[in-house]
């Protein structure tokens, strides 16, 4: 198991396996793999949006967990 490295910034090394029990995965992006996960602010920086790019698998369910954790 590669030891999990943690920066200042909340970058952490990649897992090394997808977990079994998630139907989606997000890829990491090339160049410095990061998340793909974006802030967007809209009517005037009152409505804040999350959004996640390069997902494969189920993004209902991605949804759905990300709602658990982002009220």
């Amino acid at each position: 198991m590669v030891p999990t490295l943690r920066l200042a910034n909340g970058w952490t090394t990649p897992p090394e396996a997808r977990p079994d029990h998630l139907p989606f995965e997000v890829f990491r992006t090339q160049p410095g793999r990061y998340l793909p996960v974006y802030a967007k602010y809209k009517n005037g920086g009152n409505r804040a949006l999350t959004m996640v790019k390069n997902v494969d698998g189920d993004v209902a369910c991605l949804q759905e967990e990300l709602a658990k954790v982002h009220a």
